[in-house]
Parts: C-alpha cells; sequence; structure tokens
C-alpha cells in the first residue's frame, strides 16, 4: 500500500478530505465498505480510498461526548446534559495545557471520566448521609452517565484472577518483583480496576 503521507499530489488528499475519503490503510479488513482509486498525476501511482459507511466508522469518546450533548440538548434531559458538559469542560482543559497540542486520545478521556465519576459517588456519598434526597439523585443520574463512557470493572475475583496470570507470566515469587508485576498490570488492567486495589491485591499475592 502506497504511503499516502510521501504524495506530493496535495490536491488528491484535499479531495479525499473533503468528500469524507480516508486511506485504505486505515480501513484494513473493514468490511461494506466503498473504494475509489485516484490516478496521482505527480507521482503516476494508483492511490486507493476508502468510504467508510456510518457502522464502519467508532467515534473517539470526544466525539461521543460532543453527540451526547446534542441528543441530551434535543431530549431536554438536564442530568444526562449537564454530567456531558462536565466531560466536555475537563476534556476542554486537557487538551489545551502546554505540550498537549490540542488533542487528547480515549484513554486520557477514560481517566478524566474515571476522575469524574469517583467525585460524583463521593459527592452522592454525602448527600445520601445528609439525607439531601433531590442532590442525592441528581448525582446518582450524572453518576449513570459516566459510567456508560468506563469500561466494565472487574469483580474482585476477577482482579485477583487477572494478577495472578501477570505474577505467572513474569515469574514474580516475592515482594521484590512487586515493580515488575505492577508495571504490567497498571498498563493491562487500566480502566478496569482501581490503582489502590491493584496495588493492594499484588502485595496479598506476593507475600
Amino acid at each position: 500500500m502506497l504511503d499516502i503521507s510521501l504524495l506530493r499530489c496535495t490536491f488528491v488528499m484535499i479531495a479525499a478530505n473533503v468528500t469524507g475519503w480516508g486511506s485504505a490503510s486505515d480501513m484494513a479488513g473493514a468490511s461494506d465498505v466503498k473504494t475509489a482509486q485516484i490516478m496521482c498525476a505527480n507521482s503516476r501511482e494508483m492511490v486507493t480510498f476508502v468510504r467508510l459507511t456510518k457502522k464502519d466508522y467508532v467515534m473517539t469518546i470526544e466525539e461521543q461526548v460532543n453527540e451526547g450533548i446534542k441528543e441530551a440538548m434535543k431530549a431536554h434531559d438536564k442530568i444526562r446534559l449537564e454530567a456531558l458538559r462536565n466531560i466536555k469542560k475537563v476534556i476542554l482543559e486537557a487538551k489545551t495545557k502546554p505540550g498537549a497540542g490540542g488533542r487528547i486520545d480515549d484513554a486520557a478521556c477514560i481517566k478524566i471520566i474515571q476522575n469524574l465519576a469517583k467525585q460524583s459517588a463521593e459527592s452522592a456519598a454525602v448527600y445520601k448521609e445528609h439525607g439531601r434526597t433531590e442532590l442525592y439523585e441528581q448525582e446518582t443520574g450524572q453518576l449513570a452517565v459516566l459510567n456508560t463512557f468506563l469500561p466494565e470493572q472487574l469483580t474482585d475475583e476477577q482482579l485477583t484472577q487477572a494478577l495472578r496470570d501477570i505474577v505467572a507470566k513474569v515469574g514474580a515469587s516475592s515482594a521484590k518483583d512487586m515493580g515488575k508485576v505492577m508495571g504490567i498490570a497498571t498498563k493491562e488492567l487500566a480502566g478496569r480496576a482501581d490503582g489502590k486495589a491493584i496495588s493492594s491485591k499484588v502485595k496479598e499475592l506476593l507475600g
């Protein structure tokens, strides 16, 4: 497959972007796509583009949030709208930090939403403790929205088994190996288990 980034035929690339065509290399193995071939005048290479259908395109979390805001506004869903706007606010703050380059990936978005969910759960607990039923219901409603963006959390049994597998994989046998286990565990279980829970369980397994 020709590396499109090396082509000098800028007009072809611009046309592709405007009409919704993307590099075929980005959609290797995709199904139900329409293809078009364009002859590049400068390089005389045949460039293949694919046009994605809606079912082929997977939105980023940021895009899902923006789309959700539009839907919540149309539905006059105040709780969902507030939750989504809170996510968007923090995402924008992260994107505009020095060095961020105005971009953010899904992994970073998940971390943001996890923090928001944790704060929301804590607030809900306080409201419940003080009998603030209305505020409690609003907070739990927003928490439910936040949770729709997060990976399913591992149960205690699932976490234990996952960590046992990692311990076996790295050949860990004592507390001295905790760093090696944690290095892999935090990556493989990111978003599916709390960092403190992972650390506590690793200590338990390694003695």
